[in-house]
């Protein structure tokens, strides 16, 4: 069966175990670098939201024979019975500006690679990379979660990107700060407590100034890039200039420029996007460099 038989047969199947109760509808979204994910998005006239449940990673399942396709209905169904909301939320208020204004943040993606993306959505330029916004959504039945902000909710609001970029800055920085992590201790964070032991002299080492910059979420933490202060103190700190190399989407590597092999760091970074990373959370190609004198970020590879 090819996928697209699969996720229509998915959606038949719980079409018809569901009856009036809920409606499952095949959907295309479309994430970060043009990656686009299968899923159903599942609607009930108990509430306005409607919850997507992506199915690629249950296909690469069915067709490795490691799930059958009852097996992936009860799946599907035990996520959508988790998320599901049993009443409408008020979501009106994201039309007053005054009343998200303090949930505003951003990421930043590649912007090559999202050139089609970004029709239609408000973005600040960043080099080769593009700022974009998004309102944080707290909510006792639905959790945190992030709405896209588009030139239509930032016309309604009446303020243009660089109010944008202002007000985003400001509560990045307060609400999830930047933060910069020696690589070993964010490497010994990934081996398990009882492991840890064994790698212990390896963890200890910090003869290699390389750091981990991020947010405290730990979520599209690269843009840790955009703040000059932030990097012009750790700057300060090590007596040097900085290279930056784009870890992810979520977080940037931050090293000492002196005697840095920028061609070499060049072949690693597109190395690892082409073998390591998932497409989704790629962030760029590219090697920059942080001025400490000027404060600027620039790109040099």
């Amino acid at each position: 069966m090819n996928s697209c038989d699969f996720y229509k047969e998915i959606e038949t199947r719980f079409n018809e175990m569901y009856g009036e109760d809920a409606e499952a509808v095949y959907t295309e979204v479309s994430k970060n670098n043009g990656v686009i994910l299968h899923g159903l998005n599942i609607r009930s006239e108990d509430t306005n939201v409607s919850p997507t449940v992506y199915l690629d990673q249950f296909y690469e399942l069915y067709e490795d024979d490691s799930m059958s396709l009852d097996e992936v209905l009860v799946k599907v169904t035990e996520i959508y019975e988790d998320n599901k909301l049993t009443e409408p939320i008020d979501m009106e208020y994201l039309t007053d500006y005054d009343a998200v204004k303090d949930q505003i943040e951003m990421k930043i993606i590649g912007r090559e690679r999202n050139r089609d993306f970004l029709e239609g959505v408000p973005y600040v330029p960043f080099l080769d990379l593009a700022i974009v916004f998004y309102v944080r959504v707290e909510n006792e039945l639905m959790g945190t979660g992030s709405i896209l902000v588009k030139e239509s909710m930032r016309d309604a609001w009446g303020i243009d990107d660089d109010e944008l970029l202002k007000v985003a800055l400001t509560n990045v920085k307060s609400n999830n700060p930047i933060e910069f992590t020696h690589i070993y201790t964010v490497l010994s964070s990934m081996v398990p407590e009882n492991k840890r032991d064994d790698v212990k002299g390896l963890f200890d080492d910090r003869s290699v100034p390389m750091f981990v910059a991020s947010n405290s979420e730990k979520i599209w933490g690269a843009t840790a890039i955009l703040f000059d202060n932030e990097l012009g103190n750790f700057a300060d700190k090590l007596k040097e200039d900085l290279i930056i190399l784009p870890c992810s989407i979520h977080e940037i590597i931050v090293l000492p420029a002196r005697d840095a092999d920028i061609d070499s760091l060049k072949q690693i970074v597109v190395e690892i996007n082409n073998t390591q990373l998932g497409r989704d959370i790629i962030l760029s190609d590219s090697v920059y460099y942080f001025n400490r004198e000027n404060r600027r970020v620039s790109r040099v590879a």
